[in-house]
């Protein structure tokens, strides 16, 4: 996956390590991640916690689930958290959803949450893809991986703009 080659070696270059929590996409992130030659210098590992209770020992708050379900901004930025947290990663990445076949937690089928967490605040973005529940995890998982992409570059962008501001 070349977006996966290009999150490697951006990570390596930028002396940064990633993890993943992923839940409808069910390790395929971190697989993803892992047919990298020389990922290890930047990937900790993954957590696939599919369920209520998975997400739960994953260290999701049952408030934040029974408040907004699993598949939500705010349990994805949990997930991220957690992740980076018990990996001790400098950057960790979740994705949750609904890939079918039916609606799920008030929401429609392809309704993803990704999730990055860096130091600051997270990067939250919200997707609705189309297609076979198969497809539909395979660019959860290929999103993802572009949302660390874009976290990174979106933070030494602001980082740069803000130390050439004038005072």
């Amino acid at each position: 996956m070349k977006t996966a080659k290009e999150l490697v070696a951006l990570l390596a270059r930028e002396g940064l390590t990633l993890s993943v929590a992923e839940s409808l996409t069910g390790g395929m992130t971190a697989s993803a991640m892992v047919s990298v030659p020389g990922v290890s210098a930047v990937f900790a590992g993954g957590l696939v916690s599919y369920t209520y209770a998975a997400k739960q020992s994953l260290g999701v708050s049952p408030a934040v689930l029974a408040a907004h379900t699993a598949i939500s901004p705010e349990t994805a930025v949990e997930m991220a958290a957690r992740c980076k947290e018990f990996f001790a990663t400098s950057l960790a990445v979740s994705v949750t959803g609904n890939a079918g076949p039916t609606p799920q937690d008030n929401q429609p089928i392809g309704c993803v949450y990704i999730a990055v967490q860096g130091q600051g605040q997270p990067t939250v973005l919200r997707h609705r893809f189309r297609g076979t529940r198969n497809r539909i995890r395979r660019q959860a998982a290929r999103a993802a991986l572009a949302a660390v992409i874009f976290h990174m570059n979106d933070r030494k962008q602001h980082k740069e703009n803000k130390t050439n501001e004038c005072f």
